[in-house]
């Protein structure tokens, strides 16, 4: 296995580190992870405030590439 965080999604080579600086550069976001899962989905989840998921994409959207779009954003709630 790889000990950086590069995977390889529909042939391209992802920085799963590279899209979660983006994300960390949101307002109102403390902290995330970006991982893939199962059906080799890019999938962030992350810390802060509850934010429209929209507003997340429109964000990360004006600074990655459409290939490194996450499939799935979700809030890590902890009770």
């Amino acid at each position: 296995g790889r000990r950086d965080s590069q995977v390889k999604i529909g042939g391209y080579r992802i920085e799963l580190e590279e899209i979660e600086a983006q994300i960390k550069e949101v307002p109102n976001i403390k902290d995330c992870i970006a991982v893939v899962n199962y059906k080799n989905q890019i999938v962030v989840f992350y810390k802060g405030e509850e934010l429209d998921i929209a507003e997340i994409k429109r964000a990360i959207r004006k600074k990655l590439p459409t290939y490194m779009y996450p499939h799935i954003i979700e809030l890590m709630t902890f009770r």
